[in-house]
C-alpha cells in the first residue's frame, strides 16, 4: 500500500512505495491547458468547408471573404479585433461588401461552422472533470481570437475552468512568461505549485517554464512530436500518462 505525506518543499509530495522506498513527485494546486490540439481538435477544412456552403446561399463571393478574414487573423488574436461582428465588419469592408445586410446570417453561420469542426480529444472531458472534484484549479491559456470562448459554449466547458486567459484579450500570447504570471494571478496560485499542458507548439512550454510553471507536452494529434521540449520537460504519450502525472 502507498502511503503518502506532504513535504515542506512547495509543490512536491513525497510517496512511499511498497518496499518503503520515498520518492518525490509534483503535486500541483493549479493546472492550466492550452486549448487547441490539446483539448480540442478544431478542422479547418470542415470549418472552412461548411463557410464556403453557407455563402454560396448569399451573393458575398466565397474565395474572397476567405482572403479577407485570413488577412484579419493577427488582428483578431492580438485583440485589436475584439469580437465576430468587428472582424464580420473589416472582411465585408475590405471586399467592398454591406456587413448589416448579412451580419445575422455570418454569425449564424460561424456558430455552424465551428460546431462542425470542432471535437473534444479523447478522454478530456473526463480528465477535467477529475482534476475538478479533486479541488485543483483550472486555467485555460490560449493564444486565440473570439472563437475560443465560442468553442467553450459549443462544448458546454464554461464551468470547466476556474480562470480563461485568451491572447485577445490581454493583447498578450504566448510564449510570452508574462501570460503565464497572469494566469497564476487570477488563479492565486504560486507558479511553482502549477502546471501547464500543451502539445507544444511554438516555444509555449518554453514561455510556461520561464514563468516558473512545470511544463507537461500532451500531444494527441503527434504534430508536434519533434518540436523541442525546454529541460525537465515531462512528454505524456497519452492520455492516460498525462492523468497520471496530473491526479497522481
Amino acid at each position: 500500500m502507498k502511503r503518502e505525506r506532504f513535504s515542506l518543499t512547495s509543490g512536491l509530495k513525497l510517496t512511499q512505495n511498497e518496499a518503503g522506498r520515498s520518492y518525490q513527485v509534483p503535486f500541483y494546486k493549479a493546472v492550466c491547458f492550452d486549448l487547441f490540439d490539446t483539448l480540442v481538435f478544431f478542422d479547418k477544412t470542415t470549418y472552412y468547408t461548411v463557410r464556403e456552403q453557407g455563402l454560396l446561399e448569399t451573393s458575398i463571393d466565397p474565395a474572397m471573404f476567405n482572403q479577407a478574414w485570413k488577412s484579419t487573423r493577427d488582428d483578431a488574436f492580438n485583440g485589436t479585433i475584439r469580437t465576430l461582428a468587428e472582424r464580420y465588419r473589416k472582411v465585408m469592408e475590405i471586399i467592398g461588401c454591406d456587413a448589416d445586410a448579412y451580419l445575422e446570417y455570418l454569425c449564424k453561420l460561424e456558430v455552424q461552422a465551428a460546431t462542425l469542426a470542432t471535437r473534444p480529444v479523447e478522454g478530456i472531458q473526463d480528465l477535467l472533470s477529475d482534476l475538478k472534484r479533486s479541488k485543483k484549479r483550472l486555467g485555460l491559456i490560449t493564444n486565440a481570437s473570439c472563437i475560443a470562448p465560442l468553442i467553450l459554449s459549443i462544448l458546454g466547458w464554461q464551468t470547466h475552468f476556474d480562470e480563461t486567459v485568451f491572447s485577445y484579450l490581454e493583447k498578450v500570447r504566448k510564449p510570452d512568461p508574462e501570460i503565464f504570471f497572469l494566469a497564476s494571478r487570477r488563479l492565486v496560485c504560486r507558479t511553482d505549485c502549477m502546471a501547464y499542458v500543451s502539445d507544444g507548439d511554438r516555444f509555449e512550454l518554453t514561455g510556461a517554464s520561464d514563468a516558473g510553471l512545470d511544463p507537461i507536452r500532451f500531444d494527441p494529434s503527434g504534430e508536434y512530436k519533434n518540436h523541442p521540449l525546454p529541460p525537465g520537460c515531462f512528454d505524456c504519450k497519452d492520455i492516460n500518462s498525462l492523468r497520471e502525472r496530473l491526479l497522481t
